[in-house]
Protein backbone atom coordinates (compact mmCIF):
# COMPACT_ATOMS: atom_id res chain seq x y z
CA UNK A 1 0.00 0.00 0.00
CA UNK A 2 1.30 3.66 -1.22
CA UNK A 3 1.67 6.16 1.53
CA UNK A 4 -0.36 8.98 1.66
CA UNK A 5 0.44 12.82 1.86
CA UNK A 6 -1.50 15.28 2.94
CA UNK A 7 -1.54 18.60 1.65
CA UNK A 8 -3.81 19.68 4.06
CA UNK A 9 -1.04 19.70 7.02
CA UNK A 10 1.79 21.41 5.79
CA UNK A 11 4.84 19.44 7.49
CA UNK A 12 7.78 21.59 9.34
CA UNK A 13 10.04 21.19 6.46
CA UNK A 14 7.50 22.85 4.53
CA UNK A 15 6.97 26.00 7.26
CA UNK A 16 10.75 26.66 7.37
CA UNK A 17 11.46 26.23 3.29
CA UNK A 18 8.27 29.00 3.46
CA UNK A 19 10.09 31.38 6.39
CA UNK A 20 13.30 30.96 4.60
CA UNK A 21 11.36 32.31 1.17
CA UNK A 22 9.34 35.28 3.08
CA UNK A 23 12.58 36.27 4.87
CA UNK A 24 14.64 35.96 1.72
CA UNK A 25 12.15 38.07 0.04
CA UNK A 26 11.50 41.21 2.78
CA UNK A 27 15.98 41.23 2.85
CA UNK A 28 15.06 41.81 -1.05
CA UNK A 29 12.33 44.18 -0.60
CA UNK A 30 14.65 46.20 2.66
CA UNK A 31 17.78 46.68 -0.18
CA UNK A 32 15.50 47.85 -3.18
CA UNK A 33 13.85 50.54 -0.84
CA UNK A 34 17.41 51.58 0.32
CA UNK A 35 18.87 51.80 -3.32
CA UNK A 36 15.49 53.38 -4.15
CA UNK A 37 15.97 55.66 -1.18
CA UNK A 38 19.75 56.68 -1.68
CA UNK A 39 18.83 57.39 -5.30
CA UNK A 40 16.14 59.67 -4.40
CA UNK A 41 18.61 61.26 -2.01
CA UNK A 42 21.53 62.06 -4.46
CA UNK A 43 19.40 63.81 -6.72
CA UNK A 44 18.14 66.46 -3.91
CA UNK A 45 21.67 66.16 -2.28
CA UNK A 46 23.28 67.12 -5.60
CA UNK A 47 21.26 70.08 -6.64
CA UNK A 48 23.74 72.98 -6.63
CA UNK A 49 22.78 76.49 -6.16
CA UNK A 50 23.71 79.66 -7.96
CA UNK A 51 26.11 81.15 -5.45
CA UNK A 52 28.19 84.72 -6.77
CA UNK A 53 31.28 85.10 -5.40
CA UNK A 54 31.92 87.42 -2.89
CA UNK A 55 32.78 91.07 -4.45
CA UNK A 56 35.99 92.15 -4.42
CA UNK A 57 36.80 95.42 -5.56
CA UNK A 58 41.16 95.02 -6.07
CA UNK A 59 41.74 94.73 -9.69
CA UNK A 60 42.39 96.70 -12.98
CA UNK A 61 39.18 99.40 -13.35
CA UNK A 62 38.87 100.29 -17.23
CA UNK A 63 36.18 102.81 -18.75
CA UNK A 64 35.28 106.45 -20.11
CA UNK A 65 36.47 109.97 -18.37
CA UNK A 66 35.24 113.81 -19.27
CA UNK A 67 35.32 116.77 -18.44
CA UNK A 68 32.34 118.55 -17.82
CA UNK A 69 29.91 119.33 -19.67
CA UNK A 70 31.19 116.70 -22.24
CA UNK A 71 30.27 112.94 -21.21
CA UNK A 72 33.27 110.54 -21.12
CA UNK A 73 35.20 109.82 -23.88
CA UNK A 74 38.56 109.85 -23.24
CA UNK A 75 40.47 106.42 -21.54
CA UNK A 76 40.15 106.06 -18.02
CA UNK A 77 41.73 103.16 -16.15
CA UNK A 78 43.01 102.80 -12.31
CA UNK A 79 44.56 99.89 -10.93
CA UNK A 80 43.00 99.30 -7.03
CA UNK A 81 45.41 97.34 -4.74
CA UNK A 82 44.87 95.74 -1.50
CA UNK A 83 45.96 97.76 1.56
CA UNK A 84 44.12 100.92 0.29
CA UNK A 85 46.89 101.79 -2.81
CA UNK A 86 45.96 103.55 -6.39
CA UNK A 87 47.37 103.56 -9.30
CA UNK A 88 45.69 105.48 -11.81
CA UNK A 89 46.79 103.80 -15.80
CA UNK A 90 47.67 105.19 -19.35
CA UNK A 91 46.25 103.00 -22.51
CA UNK A 92 49.41 101.37 -22.46
CA UNK A 93 49.24 100.40 -18.92
CA UNK A 94 51.92 102.51 -17.24
CA UNK A 95 51.63 104.10 -13.54
CA UNK A 96 50.71 107.91 -14.52
CA UNK A 97 49.37 108.31 -10.48
CA UNK A 98 49.60 106.78 -6.99
CA UNK A 99 47.46 107.57 -4.31
CA UNK A 100 45.09 105.97 -2.17
CA UNK A 101 41.19 104.52 -1.63
CA UNK A 102 38.18 103.55 -0.07
CA UNK A 103 35.49 101.87 -0.15
CA UNK A 104 32.30 102.29 2.23
CA UNK A 105 29.30 99.97 1.57
CA UNK A 106 28.80 100.86 -2.44
CA UNK A 107 30.82 104.29 -2.19
CA UNK A 108 33.89 104.14 -3.61
CA UNK A 109 36.33 107.39 -3.24
CA UNK A 110 40.36 107.65 -3.88
CA UNK A 111 43.09 110.39 -4.45
CA UNK A 112 45.50 110.48 -6.49
CA UNK A 113 48.80 112.85 -7.79
CA UNK A 114 50.03 112.49 -11.06
CA UNK A 115 53.66 112.93 -11.83
CA UNK A 116 53.15 116.59 -12.81
CA UNK A 117 51.55 116.95 -9.32
CA UNK A 118 47.90 117.28 -10.10
CA UNK A 119 45.70 116.04 -7.43
CA UNK A 120 42.74 114.18 -8.74
CA UNK A 121 39.69 113.14 -6.09
CA UNK A 122 37.03 110.64 -7.42
CA UNK A 123 34.09 109.13 -6.17
CA UNK A 124 31.29 106.93 -7.67
CA UNK A 125 28.96 104.10 -6.62
CA UNK A 126 29.86 100.50 -7.11
CA UNK A 127 27.32 98.30 -8.21
CA UNK A 128 28.85 95.27 -7.40
CA UNK A 129 26.98 92.94 -9.26
CA UNK A 130 27.89 93.92 -12.65
CA UNK A 131 31.51 94.85 -11.19
CA UNK A 132 30.50 98.59 -12.69
CA UNK A 133 31.16 101.86 -11.01
CA UNK A 134 30.29 105.28 -11.99
CA UNK A 135 30.49 108.81 -10.23
CA UNK A 136 32.65 112.49 -10.42
CA UNK A 137 36.35 113.24 -10.09
CA UNK A 138 37.57 116.76 -9.67
CA UNK A 139 41.61 118.37 -9.89
CA UNK A 140 43.38 120.92 -7.99
CA UNK A 141 43.43 122.41 -11.41
CA UNK A 142 39.54 123.50 -11.11
CA UNK A 143 38.69 121.02 -13.46
CA UNK A 144 35.97 118.31 -12.94
CA UNK A 145 33.85 115.74 -14.66
CA UNK A 146 32.29 112.45 -14.83
CA UNK A 147 33.42 108.62 -15.20
CA UNK A 148 32.45 105.35 -15.25
CA UNK A 149 34.73 102.03 -15.57
CA UNK A 150 34.27 98.18 -15.10
CA UNK A 151 36.51 95.77 -13.94
CA UNK A 152 38.65 93.61 -15.96
CA UNK A 153 40.68 90.97 -14.19
CA UNK A 154 38.59 89.27 -11.28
Amino acid sequence: MAAKFSCQRPTKLRLLIHHIKNLIAMKIWKVAMMLLVSLAGSFVACKKDNVNPPFVIEGKWEGKLGTAPNSPNSYFAIQIKPGGVLERLNASGTVTGTGTWQLAGNQFSGTYTFTSGTVVEITGNVDKGSNKVSGNWENSGNEQGSWYASKTNF
